[in-house]
């Protein structure tokens, strides 16, 4: 037995005042930049002088960027302060001198490439999450380079660039220079390019002793394209528009669903999403309560919006969703959290666990009014113009997701009433067959190499379009399945499909009207079955587990429409998409059967833990707040004393080997938590 006492953080006796902390400042000058004509985009990398944003010559409005080639700032260092210094090299008033407001930010990549001449070589790029608006002072004077002269604090985007996972000490930083969309003059500003040692300057300070975590797994994609569909008269789609009404549109007096879509998104497609949103950013001033709602598009390949009618009410979405209802938006040009929506991790995973989703893939966010809100009341986002469109931002976990799809090795039809049983048809009527009527459908399947203990953490049936029957309409499904964990097999014994005892876990499926003869896509997929598949399997297993999943029409639908898809005896088979967790390999609690967690050992099916700390995840628990002890012991009491509470932790191991432990203590008013 081993007594350990632990005191908690709380009773370390106070410090002295901490000295001030050492700063380091770096300067960098600039070695190449570029303006990009907004509406021809084309580049141009020799000007003598840099108009931000207008050019008076040709009258053009300019995205302006600025490299700095050598930025000798360790990954993760905590900033203090960022700004980039110009030289006024060309005075006209009163353009010059007028009211000006700029947005900065910067390219999103430890490595950013050199400035080329190419067609949109400036706006292409990914840009940081952060941005920061520089409300300019007049440039009056040829040759000034002082206050006037210097940008706000750019400190949050140089953070986000040093805190880049493959950031190292002397990468590029490439900046980029806008007009804000919440600027409407026509004023601007003319600095040197680079004429003797004149040319922008990047000055940072950061604390030498001071770091920030790095930014692992995140994704930030700003969004390319948008659409706006009104609700009437005709669905007629808007896709230039210079804000986002969400979803009143008070111009035509009518509701919208709103789609916006983001390219490229660099999420992996078998990865643990822990966090997701989307940012907006206000363009009008509104309040009065809303309700919104929002689905993603359920397909990884989402075309780009167009004018069609209904394009975006028409799309297949996400059978998840998430209602938002947001804040007052009271002043132009606020990005935070009250822009921000609330986590839509949940719908994302359900497009990223689809089987033909890979890295880069396309996002698509749906929004319209929720049916419980019957107000005109909105909130105005700009859509996209001058670095102000909304911005998806995703975190993932370092945990290893898995998937497997499988064939079934059984299917069946029962003729409800009747009793028959037919394992032979060439398809599967759900669940109206016009030759004998009601029928209950029995897919069989068998998952091997499966974990001894895991969770499924999103599992879909695919089937593919057997026969298009015009007269379809629309039908509610429910899918159930035997709730034994070793199911008989199929057998055409009377009523053997519907005498099955089936779980309490149901899902209802509505799916849509199929209309193409052998389509496979989102319209021919169940809603997720991750539910019924965790109770019929409850993570505990050998390695092969089984399930029946029984499908017919739900109670509440007294229709005879229904969907015929390819039972795979001439090909099309419905396969079981699964993706879980392995528990063992991520050191994740296992589920039980009653819902909650369990650490109960299997002494016959369990492998031996490891005896070495190879895996541990010592990063993560670095600042953990934690006792920790590993010993190799049969019996191991650990007890921490703190004020007038007592903890106690029994642990009783059949093998000897090392186990690691952690005790967790918190005092409040003299009580353990």
């Amino acid at each position: 037995v081993l007594n350990l006492l632990f005191i908690p953080d709380t009773f370390v006796s106070p410090s002295p005042s901490p000295s001030p902390i050492p700063q380091v400042d770096v300067t960098v000058e600039s070695t190449s930049w570029a303006e990009q004509d907004i509406s021809s985009s084309y580049v141009y990398l020799t000007s003598s002088d840099l108009e931000l944003p207008l050019d008076l010559a040709s009258v053009s409005e300019q995205a302006v960027a600025i490299r700095f080639p050598s930025v000798p700032i360790p990954r993760s260092a905590e900033i203090a302060s960022a700004t980039i210094l110009f030289t006024v090299s060309e005075t006209n008033l009163p353009y010059t001198s007028g009211t000006l407001l700029l947005r900065v930010s910067a390219e999103r990549s430890s490595r950013s490439s050199v400035l080329q001449s190419t067609l949109n070589n400036v706006l292409e790029r990914p840009r940081t999450f952060e941005s920061v608006e520089w409300n300019v002072p007049e440039w009056n004077v040829v040759g000034s380079r002082g206050t006037n002269q210097t940008t706000a604090d750019l400190k949050s985007i140089v953070q986000e660039l040093v805190t880049l996972e493959d950031w190292q000490p002397l990468n590029p930083m490439t900046f980029l220079i806008i007009r804000s969309a919440n600027d409407l003059s026509n004023n601007t500003r003319i600095g040197f390019s680079s004429v003797a040692s004149q040319g922008p300057v990047l000055r940072v300070t950061y604390y030498s002793t001071r770091s920030v975590p790095v930014q692992s797994n995140t994704a930030v994609v700003h969004s390319v394209a948008y659409a706006e569909e009104e609700h009437f008269p005709n669905k007629f789609v808007r896709i230039d528009s210079s804000d986002l009404d969400l979803p009143f549109d008070s111009a035509s007096g009518v509701d919208q669903t709103v789609g916006i879509r983001f390219t490229n998104v660099p999420i992996p497609s078998l990865c643990d999403l822990t966090e997701a949103h989307v940012q907006f950013e206000t363009e009008a001033a509104t309040s009065g309560d809303v309700s919104l709602r929002l689905w993603l598009e359920l397909d990884a390949a989402a075309p780009t919006f167009n004018t069609t009618l209904g394009d975006v009410s028409s799309r297949i979405r996400t059978r998840k969703y998430v209602d938002w209802s947001p804040e007052a938006w009271t002043t132009v040009g606020e990005r935070s959290e009250k822009q921000r929506t609330p986590d839509i991790s949940a719908l994302l995973s359900e497009l990223i666990y689809q089987s033909q989703w890979l890295s880069s893939q396309t996002v698509s966010l749906i929004l319209e009014r929720t049916p419980t809100d019957f107000s005109y009341n909105t909130r105005v986002a700009h859509s996209g113009l001058y670095f102000s469109n909304p911005i998806l931002r995703a975190k993932w976990s370092d945990e290893t997701v898995f998937s497997q799809s499988v064939s079934p090795i059984q299917f069946g039809e029962e003729w409800l009433g009747q009793g028959f049983v037919n394992l032979e048809s060439s398809d599967l009527e759900f669940s109206y067959d016009y030759d004998t009527g009601e029928q209950m459908v029995a897919l069989r399947y068998v998952v091997t190499n499966i974990p001894r203990r895991f969770s499924v953490v999103h599992a879909y049936i695919q089937f593919q379009c057997d026969e298009v029957n015009s007269a379809d309409s629309t039908v509610t499904m429910r899918i159930s399945a035997d709730m034994s964990r070793t199911p008989e097999p199929l057998t055409n014994t009377s009523f053997s499909i519907s005498s099955r005892t089936q779980t309490e876990e149901t899902v209802e499926w509505q799916p849509p009207v199929w209309t193409v003869e052998g389509e496979a896509g989102p319209k021919q997929q169940t809603p997720d079955l991750s539910g019924i598949l965790n109770s019929v399997w409850d993570g505990y297993h050998t390695s092969s587990v089984q399930v029946v999943f029984l499908i017919s029409r739900d109670v509440s639908d007294d229709s005879i429409a229904g969907r015929w898809a390819e039972s795979g005896v001439d090909g099309g088979a419905p396969i079981l998409h699964l993706v879980y967790k392995d528990y063992v390999a991520s050191a994740s609690p296992v589920p039980s059967p009653s819902g909650g967690t369990s650490d109960e050992e299997d002494p016959d099916t369990t492998p031996d833990e490891p005896t070495d700390d190879s895996n541990d995840n010592s990063d993560k628990d670095k600042n953990d707040n934690s006792g920790f002890v590993a010993i190799t012991a049969s019996v191991l009491t650990v007890v921490g004393v703190v004020g007038m509470g007592v903890a106690c932790v029994l642990f009783s191991k059949r093998r000897q080997r090392a186990l690691r432990t952690k005790v967790v203590v918190t005092h409040r008013e003299n009580n353990l938590v």
